[in-house]
């Protein structure tokens, strides 16, 4: 036994442990090609159809961060959600390797790639680098991170600004670096441009290197650097606001609004956070899409409790904490969306880490330890593959077999009206699909005020998804408007009724 401990702990062998680390990413990295398909897949499609319009949009028509252009608003189409740079970048790289949602989850791989790196690079400062590199891995593979690193989505964008902020500043304090200070104040405003939310939680693990290093006087003195990035976020927000507010006055249609007043979208009310069912929700996304079932969730409250007995790794308790604060200030994005739980893949993988090397340390001899360490990672990886491939890359089949009798019944600057019950007035699911412009008005709402309102903003199709033209409708029967019915075969009896508004 003492002749494997000692040929296994010869000094060569750290560049094979090294190369192992490096191949396990590249695998993790290999398994999202084969989720890299035109379709875009489920769940939350409804944003990734939102930031696909922002990304067809810039490369058709020009970058303008001003005017960043929604599927669902008519002809006016513009719409600030974020400040598009991830959107931007992926269409300026439409130029070189082609338009197409593969070279868009491209690139998005790599905005995700940077975060791996910055990742890593905080574990460090925080734990050995046995650990770093194993929690490294396991931010990779874990559900939330292996679906969303390649979807047509901002988020890792962001949270990999965040990373690189907070590397970054605590370089700067524990240097007394303003010039490092100054690079993380760079990552800090796209963070906050791009998401802000999720540069939050590293507020605290700062605060808490401040004082522990005792550098309360030096960050004063630099404080205008850490100002920068506020003072930019808040001349966006107002920015995007007043742009918002300039959106037509579409009243008549029920339940649309001007983006220029988020709060109530973003924190929702107060009563809220004592919703039974929102609990359950989020209770079941940690205990699948973070924990990834019982093996991942044992690995996490091992090593919670390994750290907090022995007092390790306080930077990321703080960064735990921050992430709490996080949670409850934006409950009500975090009920509705899953992937608002991102920020805590990075904290949950490297607390499992932790669990798998306190649980495999304790084994009696060195090859039981590293039986069961490998075991133990092997077992954590497998889950997490077998999580994000039974709750993820879900199609919408229907709405792709609906998009494309649209596409080929209008031409490219038609506008259309989309009547679908599962649609609100936001909603991009076909019209993205189809690459047209128009509006979304449920058949429940839909009336002939409404057809007639939108006819007069050039609206030229409407296309109503149902088993029956709704009752209400009188004039679309009576006016005299060309009118055609596709079976859709569908189970529920549903029919594409295909309406030229133009006599």
């Amino acid at each position: 036994m003492k002749s494997i401990q000692a040929f296994l702990s010869r000094p060569y062998l750290a560049s094979f442990k090294l190369m192992a680390f490096i191949v396990v990413l590249l695998i993790s990295l290999a398994l999202r090609f084969l989720h890299m398909g035109e379709s875009i897949d489920g769940p939350h499609s409804w944003r990734q159809c939102d930031t696909a319009s922002y990304i067809q949009n810039f490369y058709q028509d020009g970058v303008d961060f001003f005017h960043p252009a929604v599927c669902w608003m008519g002809g006016y189409k513009t719409l600030i959600l974020e400040f598009a740079l991830p959107e931007a970048i992926v269409a300026w790289s439409f130029d070189f390797l082609g338009a197409s949602n593969f070279t868009s989850r491209l690139v998005f791989i790599l905005f995700f790639c940077v975060g791996v790196f910055y990742f890593y690079k905080i574990c460090r400062l925080m734990v050995n680098e046995r650990t770093s590199q194993l929690a490294t891995i396991i931010y990779t593979f874990l559900p939330l991170s292996y679906y969303y690193s390649r979807a047509i989505h901002i988020d890792f964008f962001a949270l990999s600004a965040s990373f690189a902020m907070y590397y970054h500043y605590s370089k700067g304090i524990a240097n007394q670096s303003p010039k490092a200070l100054a690079i993380g104040s760079f990552f800090a405003i796209l963070a906050f441009l791009v998401k802000a939310p999720y540069a939050m939680p590293f507020v605290l693990p700062l605060l808490y290197q401040i004082y522990k290093e005792k550098k309360w006087s030096f960050c004063l003195k630099n404080s205008w650097i850490f100002l920068v990035p506020v003072i930019v976020f808040v001349w966006w927000v107002r920015q995007a606001a007043f742009i918002n507010s300039q959106a037509p006055d579409w009243s008549f249609i029920p339940g649309y609004r001007k983006f220029d007043n988020n709060a109530k979208w973003y924190f929702g009310s107060f009563e809220h956070r004592f919703i039974l069912r929102s609990w359950m929700t989020l209770g079941g996304r940690f205990i699948d899409e973070l924990g990834v079932g019982i093996v991942g969730i044992m690995l996490l409250l091992a090593g919670m409790m390994h750290s907090w007995r022995k007092k390790q790794a306080p930077l990321l308790w703080f960064w735990l904490g921050g992430l709490v604060i996080y949670f409850f200030t934006f409950f009500n994005l975090n009920v509705i969306h899953n992937y608002y739980q991102i920020p805590f893949v990075p904290v949950f993988a490297l607390f499992m880490a932790l669990g798998i090397n306190r649980l495999s340390d304790h084994q009696g001899s060195f090859l039981k330890r590293r039986l069961t360490f490998i075991g133990l990672v092997v077992a954590l990886l497998l889950s997490c593959i077998y999580y994000s491939e039974t709750l993820f890359f879900t199609r919408d089949t229907e709405y792709e077999t609906i998009a494309a009798h649209i596409e080929k019944r209008s031409q490219p600057g038609d506008l259309v009206l989309v009547s679908h019950d599962d649609h609100s007035v936001h909603c991009p699911w076909i019209l993205q699909r189809a690459h047209r412009n128009g509006w979304s008005v449920s058949p429940d709402i839909l009336t002939d005020e409404i057809i007639h309102q939108l006819i007069a903003e050039n609206c030229k199709h409407l296309a109503i998804i149902d088993d029956k033209i709704p009752l209400g409708l009188k004039s679309i029967i009576t006016d005299g408007y060309a009118m055609e019915t596709i079976d859709l075969k569908d189970e529920k009896g549903k029919r594409l009724y295909w309406i030229n508004l133009i006599k």
